[in-house]
């Protein structure tokens, strides 16, 4: 659920070459994004941590998102495990 001052997302996931399929939000603007900014959380975190950082970074035209890294939030995997920090970085 948004708050008031909270600028709306949407929910989707990717799937990815090895077939895993990570969630991640999406904060679009309405009009024509003139930039993306794509944020990674920190370990034993998740994208929703970031809804209130969005809500004050105030960046209009900017297309924002956050994913959920291998077992974390509502991505698939063993809680707080990848295989690699090599797996990380390329997703």
């Amino acid at each position: 659920m948004t708050s008031a001052n909270e600028p709306p997302f949407s929910e989707h996931t990717m799937t990815l070459p090895d077939g895993t399929a990570l969630f991640y939000r999406a904060w679009e603007p309405e009009e024509p994004a003139e930039r993306a900014l794509v944020l990674f959380h920190r370990g034993h975190e998740h994208s929703g941590r970031f809804r209130d950082v969005v809500a004050k970074l105030d960046l209009r035209r900017t297309a924002i998102y956050a994913w959920d890294a291998r077992g974390h939030g509502q991505s698939p995997g063993p809680r707080g495990y990848a295989p690699s920090f090599a797996t990380t970085a390329h997703d």
